[in-house]
C-alpha cells in the first residue's frame, strides 16, 4: 500500500478516504503540470516565427554591411 496508509489498517474506510485525497491531489497537480507544459509549448510555437525573422533581417543587414 502508498505510504499514505501508513498509520491505518489496509482495508479501514479512513485508508479509502486517504487514499481518495491523496489521488484527487495527484491529478490536480499533473492537470496544472500538463497546462503550464501546453502554454510554453504553444508560446514556443507562436515565438519561433519571429525569432526567424530577425535572424533572417540581422543576417541580410550584416551582408549589406559587409558589402
Amino acid at each position: 500500500m502508498p505510504q499514505a496508509c501508513f498509520g491505518a489498517r489496509k482495508n479501514s474506510i479512513e485508508c479509502g478516504k486517504i487514499l481518495e485525497r491523496v489521488l484527487k491531489k495527484k491529478e490536480k497537480f499533473e492537470s496544472m503540470r500538463n497546462a503550464i507544459v501546453r502554454r510554453r509549448s504553444l508560446e514556443m510555437i507562436s515565438l519561433s516565427p519571429i525569432n526567424n525573422v530577425k535572424d533572417t533581417s540581422t543576417f541580410e543587414t550584416s551582408l549589406e554591411i559587409i558589402i
